[in-house]
């Protein structure tokens, strides 16, 4: 295993490092970067495919993408090193809180009233990282 011999202490830190910027961010301004940022790498870092699976337009997935360099401080975790690390890091997250990651195709469904007096069904979005309002 990747991360045979590392303690809990080490594996804190560096999601602290990592992830805890994103997520007090999100905490803080009830956004989404870190739930941005796990679709995007769900959608090979392709943002117009991110935008479909989050169902914004591509210029949100962008604005979002450059809102996590300036959180997080560089453009770093978008390179192969970085993007790897950044991964990782997502998927420890979901381990330590046991959230189980599901693709778009899983998310919960719900029924909302359409024009007259029709039900469509609509997704309702909600990855790990969104908070239910």
């Amino acid at each position: 295993m990747v991360l045979e011999g590392t303690t809990p202490d080490q594996v804190h830190r560096l999601l602290d490092r990592t992830l805890g910027p994103l997520l007090r961010y999100d905490r803080a301004h009830d956004s989404s970067l870190a739930e941005t940022v796990e679709c995007y790498f769900a959608s090979g870092a392709n943002p117009p495919a991110t935008a479909r699976e989050l169902g914004v337009h591509v210029n949100t997935v962008y604005q979002r993408l450059d809102r996590v360099d300036a959180v997080l401080g560089s453009r770093t975790w978008r390179e192969p090193a970085g993007a790897l690390e950044m991964q990782i890091v997502l998927q420890l997250h979901q381990i330590l809180t046991k959230q189980t990651p599901q693709p778009p195709s899983a998310w919960p469904r719900r029924a909302q009233i359409a024009p007259r007096n029709r039900v469509a069904i609509t997704e309702q979005r909600s990855l790990p990282f969104h908070r239910s309002r």
